[in-house]
């Protein structure tokens, strides 16, 4: 059978005839006459045969039939004739598939035709006297010889590219421009707009000779070429290769003599070892797209936010770029020999390390070009053609790798992309999703070949300029000229600005001087910041030192007030108030009740740091209870008697409080916690009646508890943190300095006491002598209810969490609010009155309430820069300075740092840690530890932050920072719950959490909200629950988490 289907072949092959099968079609073409009908049916007798036949053998060569015969997805018998004509009446010579980045760009042409993204350009300048006529007859001679120049496409199946027989390039390639009779300070504009127009002209890829060329005349002695090509036909490892081709064919022209002929064989050679090769190269592809774990993230590089997956084209282009020279490059060159390691591979390390640092992902995947001649085919060096290829190349940041390592893995990886370049890079995209959004490219062409005798036209040969414009956000080009490297950062003005684009040059410079110094370090040390931004980072934005009264408690300072404004009304609660004399003296009061108590119970006096639980209703007794533990000496620790039993009980055993100060209503509940509790109820008169109205002699300092607020912890259970009167000292003065707060103004009292944000509202307020209105429970959860209170107290000042404010900034032209204060969580656009400042305040419970600020205008949502004597750093997984724009995690310093967590050293000391940058200031203020938050952060260009999440499972709800291991463990402690995840989502605006169950049997959600609301506060409670029936897994074992 084979003979016999060998002979049909030859006769087909005899009558000019191609033969393939596409698109589930048989297809036919012919250069010559028609073939005769007799052999068209011979071929329809035999279609199935052909077919099998095509299966096996594929492409046959040139010297076995002197045609190419293409075989893919065979089924159905359908014969077509392709009508040599339409290909400028030149003959067909041979028809094979496109190579994978030839469909792209073609299809990139039929979606967008008028895009010029694959329209190369070159710009030369020959000094010499050119002879148009030989020159014009070199580039013909040239697409006599290089068979890409001759080459259309056709596209209504398969893509395929069709080479013609003949010469593709002739005096309709050409157009002849004089701008001799311009000014000679005119010519470089005038060549630029023939530039322009010229690159604006679309090309038919239905014919061949994609090139053109425009002879711009300027002197005699003085002609620019501009050579326009489409991408589809040649790579920049092929212009040297054409252009010393054409100037010896010109050279040997214009002395009279007949040039050599030759042909490129090499660029179908290719073609055909790429297809004996397929099944393999598919083999690699198919394990490689495995471990692509998705394109990353490179906002946080971006000056503006924006989603770099939709964009198709770059509108408005620019560059930087920066030259490796001198020492620098030598060290990097003798690294590179030393190591057998190329430069390409070198600096793709270094962009690969950039992006690592600034996406934070344990993968990078970048778009890099391969030359695609790294295959055994004679004479592939010098062909011309489209070999290149754009393919992923990642980079795995194992934690203990070394530079060293990584280098040589990037080039195995490399050298593996060039011997399986024959792939498709939108086989490799799930669904067309782009897979990366930044390309490097490295050129490394062959050098152009001068004559010996220096009469050559390429010795009067200088390279103006070459316009080529790829369509990838992130465009790093690079290339070795002399002694230097220069490397190219090219971008959308719409998403990177010029300083940033510098700065991300000169972070790239600085791995490259790093590596060369030393590339057997671990990877993870590797120091790209420059001197200056290391002293922005560390110092310019850390000069926060004001001074402020370090050595007093709240308490004096709140007697310093009491002193100067006896008689202003301090607090309004249902319409009772108390003047800040009144209110000292009932605080007073109290204080000596409390110490008394705990005289009673302990039989000693009561030292500083001493716990004493609160556990009171909104009223004037809650303010006056805090004020008066401060004043016995103790720390407050607020407990909401809305909290579920568990929870309360918890909080007084784990601070063994010695008594707690609370209601007459609540004492009868309190009793059946504890008969050894001490309980004072503030609102009976009778408990301070007698007891002397004069502050007491102070037992504490500043440097002991103020308070001990109970945050949601992740082991299930609680933990109080520990905050010293002088954080709260140093972050009332700042509030009273930065918002003008005075004895006119009218501050709402908002939150919860439970909750930090209420130190926040109270103690600046008190200090600087405002008044002070308490919202009823009714009025926090009703926006109008809040509104109609704000304005009935004609109240000018507030904190209001980030969840109401994005709802209540429509009501705000309608109230008397001046100075708003909000946070806890993502802030919205919002639209204010000119006559209203909004402060976005951030800042954990560890922190000491706030330790950022800003002032937030023109939909500006920044967590700002950090509050007087706060000291802000963000670092990576390494504890490395992240530069600017960088995400990482913010450690908190300064005066505003916790102690720590209450009987919790452990944790204690995992999330307070020392400060690695304390200068001999920072030392002797005591500003020696660091808090980490845990929050995902990045400094921008201005200084200011920008909050990005939480790099752990703490979430925050309506403002309650919550950690959902807490939730979880609450779950899994009923009998029914085998395994619990509990994740928040956002519903139309509105975060909520949602909990996922594998459950034991049925169980309702009333049950499972019974369960929950025994253990936890109800804003902890999940809105949602959803049986599932295995917990998703990561392929590391891990909990998948949305």
């Amino acid at each position: 059978m084979c003979n016999n289907m060998l002979i049909l072949l030859k006769e087909l092959n005899k009558n000019r005839v191609s033969v393939w099968v596409c698109e589930n079609k048989l297809k036919l073409a012919f250069t010559g006459e028609t073939p005769p009908v007799q052999l068209i049916d011979k071929v329809k007798e035999k279609r199935q045969s052909v077919i099998d036949f095509l299966n096996e053998r594929g492409i046959f060569s040139e010297e076995d039939f002197q045609s190419f015969i293409f075989n893919k997805n065979q089924s159905n018998f359908d014969i077509t004739f392709a009508d040599p004509s339409q290909y400028s009446g030149n003959k067909i010579e041979a028809i094979f598939p496109a190579t994978s980045l030839q469909q792209g760009f073609v299809y990139h042409h039929l979606a967008q035709p008028q895009d010029d993204a694959y329209r190369v350009q070159l710009l030369l300048d020959y000094h010499d006297r050119l002879d148009f006529a030989a020159y014009q007859q070199a580039w013909t001679l040239a697409s006599l010889r290089f068979p890409v120049l001759r080459t259309a496409f056709d596209w209504e199946g398969e893509v395929l590219q069709i080479v013609t027989a003949g010469a593709s390039i002739g005096p309709a390639n050409f157009t002849i421009k004089d701008i001799r009779s311009l000014p000679a300070e005119e010519w470089d504009r005038a060549i630029e707009e023939l530039q322009r127009n010229d690159r604006d002209q679309p090309f038919d890829l239905s014919q061949p000779g994609l090139i053109r060329f425009t002879l711009i005349r300027q002197q005699a002695q003085r002609v620019t070429v501009l050579i326009t090509q489409h991408h589809c036909i040649a790579d920049g490892w092929s212009t040297p290769i054409l252009l010393q081709t054409v100037h010896e064919y010109y050279n040997t022209l214009v002395q009279g003599r007949v040039p050599p002929k030759g042909v490129d064989t090499a660029y179908l050679a290719t073609q055909q070892y790429h297809l004996d090769h397929k099944d393999a190269s598919e083999a690699y592809w198919a394990e490689r797209k495995t471990q692509f774990q998705g394109a990353n993230d490179l906002s946080a590089l971006l000056s503006h936010g924006i989603d770099l997956a939709q964009i198709k084209t770059v509108e408005n282009p620019a560059e930087q770029g920066l030259t490796v020279e001198g020492n620098a490059y030598d060290q990097l060159k003798t690294m590179c020999r030393k190591h057998g390691i190329t430069l390409n591979v070198v600096l793709q390390f270094a962009w690969h390390k950039l992006l690592h640092s600034y996406c934070g992902d344990e993968q990078t995947l970048v778009g890099t070009v391969v030359s695609g001649r790294d295959v055994p085919v004679d004479g592939i060096e010098s062909s011309v053609g489209l070999y290149i290829n754009t393919l992923p190349l990642t980079v795995q940041w194992e934690p203990a790798g070394s530079v060293l390592a990584v280098l040589h893995a990037i080039q195995n990886d490399i050298a593996a992309l060039n011997s399986h370049s024959a792939v498709s890079l939108a086989s490799l995209q799930p669904d067309g999703a782009r897979l990366f959004h930044s390309l490097l490219v490295f050129e490394n062409y062959p050098a152009p070949v001068m004559s010996e005798d220096g009469t050559g036209i390429e010795n009067k040969l200088a390279f103006r300029q070459a316009i080529e414009k790829v369509d990838y956000p992130v465009l790093l080009m690079a290339y070795e000229q002399g002694d230097s490297l220069t490397v190219k950062l090219s971008y959308g003005e719409d998403w990177l600005v010029g300083e940033q684009a510098r700065r991300l040059l000169r972070q790239l410079e600085r791995i490259l001087h790093t590596v060369a110094r030393d590339p057997h370090q671990p990877h993870r040390l590797v120091e790209f910041l420059s001197d200056d931004e290391r002293h922005t980072l560390l110092h310019r934005w850390n000069q926060t030192d004001v001074s402020y009264p370090q050595s007093h408690t709240l308490q004096q300072q709140f007697e310093i007030r009491v002193a100067a404004t006896p008689d202003n009304v301090a607090l309004v609660f249902e319409g009772a108030a108390l003047t800040y004399r009144q209110l000292n003296e009932r605080a007073n009061q109290l204080a000596v009740v409390i110490r008394e108590h705990y005289q009673q119970q302990r039989h000693a006096p009561m030292p500083a740091d001493t716990p004493i639980a609160l556990y009171l209703d909104r009223s004037l007794e809650m303010v006056i209870s805090m004020l008066a533990v401060l004043k016995a000496g103790g720390a407050y620790v607020p407990i909401s008697p809305a909290y579920p039993p568990e929870r309360t009980r918890f909080i007084l055993t784990d601070t063994a409080a010695p008594c707690v100060v609370t209601q007459q209503r609540h004492l009868t509940a309190l009793g059946e916690y504890s008969h050894a509790l001490s309980l004072i109820a503030a609102d009976d008169p009778s408990v301070t009646a007698g007891q002397s109205v004069d502050n007491p002699a102070p037992v504490n300092t500043s440097t002991d508890l103020a308070y001990i607020i109970y945050t949601s912890g992740t082991t299930g259970q609680p933990k109080g943190v520990m905050v010293e009167h002088a954080g709260v000292v140093n972050l009332s003065q700042f509030i009273a300095r930065t918002h003008l707060l005075g004895e006119t103004v009218k501050a709402l009292f908002f939150s919860n006491y439970v909750f930090d944000a209420s130190v926040f509202e109270l103690f600046p307020a008190l200090m600087a002598g405002s008044t002070i209105f308490i919202a009823p429970t009714a009025v926090t959860g009703d926006s109008d209810q809040l509104l109609s209170f704000i304005n009935t107290h004609e109240i000018t000042k507030a904190f209001i969490p980030t969840a109401l404010m994005n709802h209540f900034a429509a009501e705000l032209a309608r109230s008397t609010l001046q100075v708003i204060h909000t946070g806890g969580e993502a802030l919205n656009a919002l639209d204010l009155p000119p006559d209203v400042t909004l402060f976005n305040q951030y800042g954990p419970t560890e922190g000491t309430v706030c330790a950022t600020q800003n002032w937030l205008q023109d939909g500006d949502r920044a967590i700002g820069k950090g509050i007087d004597n706060t000291r802000l750093y963000v670092l990576d997984g390494e504890s490395n300075l992240s530069p600017i724009g960088a995400p990482g995690e913010l450690y908190i310093g300064g005066a505003g740092v916790a102690r720590g967590y209450w009987n919790r050293p452990a944790l204690t000391a995992e999330r307070f840690v020392a400060n690695p940058f304390a200068t001999a200031e920072d030392q002797a203020y005591g500003y020696t530890r660091l808090y980490k938050t845990g929050d995902w952060v990045r400094w921008r260009p201005d200084g200011n932050l920008e909050y990005r999440g939480r790099n752990d499972f703490q979430v925050k709800i309506r403002g309650y920072r919550i950690e959902l291991g807490e939730i979880e463990s609450a779950l899994a402690s009923h009998p029914q719950v085998k395994q619990a995840v509990v994740i928040d989502h956002e519903h139309e605006g509105h975060k909520a959490l949602a909990a996922y169950l594998v459950t034991d049997g049925e169980l309702s959600d009333d049950t499972l909200m019974e369960h929950l609301s025994a253990r936890l506060p109800d804003y902890m409670v999940p809105a949602s629950f959803t049986r599932i029936e295995t917990v998703p897994l990561t392929l590391n074992g891990k909990l998948d988490r949305p």
